[in-house]
């Protein structure tokens, strides 16, 4: 399903986060907070506007950053190829997907400090939720439960990311080695 979501162009990835956080927007809004479905649906639209803006122009600039500086940009094919040798720690035969999935590899290295933020982060976010639960509403335990159990997940997939980049950088500096 990721590769497939990969596959789509930005603009439409953008659309797709847009409208997972307008709905958890929505929902926290309306239900957990109680504002009701009015002010929840238009403030979660509001901001989901804006959040689609940055996350497209983020992605936007972090694919740019994966195309070859000469000859045309990566097809769609191409790119989802590139994420799957870094996310496998796999040399590609073709050049400019090795070529990408390298650049790919290299960021998700230098951004490793996410693996310590991210567990950090989660744990205040279930311990606040937790807390809300008890003092203002019991719906909060379902953002507590959402994130001690997406939390984890999110974990392990960005382990498993920054191994296989990291697999793949070692590859590559072994080819260079024997060169």
């Amino acid at each position: 399903m990721r590769y497939m979501i990969m596959g789509w162009p930005v603009w439409r990835r953008g659309v797709l986060i847009g409208i997972l956080w307008a709905a958890t927007m929505a929902l926290t809004s309306g239900v957990i907070l109680g504002y009701g479905i009015g002010p929840a649906l238009v403030g979660s639209l509001v901001g989901g506007v804006i959040f689609v803006s940055a996350m497209t122009l983020a992605m936007a600039r972090a694919e740019k950053a994966l195309n070859p500086v000469a000859g045309p940009p990566l097809t769609a094919d191409e790119r989802v190829s590139a994420v799957r040798a870094a996310d496998r720690g796999q040399l590609s035969d073709d050049s400019r997907v090795q070529a990408a999935a390298v650049t790919l590899a290299r960021q998700r290295v230098r951004q490793r400090i996410g693996i310590v933020l991210l567990p950090v982060l989660c744990g205040i976010l279930a311990v606040v939720a937790a807390a809300f639960a008890i003092m203002e509403n019991p719906w909060w335990w379902l953002l507590a439960v959402v994130v001690v159990v997406a939390g984890p997940l999110s974990i392990v997939e960005l382990r498993r990311q920054l191994r296989g980049a990291t697999m793949l950088l070692d590859q590559v500096e072994e080819g260079a080695a024997r060169q």
